[in-house]
């Protein structure tokens, strides 16, 4: 079983265009942190996407990201789901991160590479 990690975007576009269903039918489970879920649950957010991470499937996990190290500049530049995405992803060893920023300099700061 691959470990597959999810910021909110990639989960917010496919919950929009009623496409998320791809995602288990790829992937047996998908982790995300607490971040991107209230991220996804904010009022800002549209109904849509709150009442789906509300009621979220059995195959998404909400699992605490460890602490960002304060020297780690590059993802002190990214928002906090974003930086809880690519922490958790290393921190359990993912094999797959779905973000949707293409900067990479960060990854081997985050020993996210192997």
């Amino acid at each position: 079983m691959r470990v597959v990690v999810a910021d909110a975007t990639p989960l917010h576009y496919l919950i929009l265009v009623d496409a998320v269903h791809i995602l288990p039918r790829l992937f047996e489970r998908i982790h995300v942190p607490a971040e991107v879920r209230d991220e996804l649950t904010c009022e800002a957010i549209p109904a849509l996407i709150r009442t789906w991470m509300r009621k979220s499937p059995e195959w998404l996990e909400v699992l605490a990201a460890p602490i960002i190290p304060a020297e780690d500049h590059a993802l002190q530049a990214l928002d906090s789901g974003e930086r809880a995405a690519i922490v958790l992803a290393a921190s359990i060893r993912a094999d797959l991160l779905l973000i949707d920023d293409r900067a990479v300099q960060f990854w081997p700061t985050t020993r996210l590479w192997r």
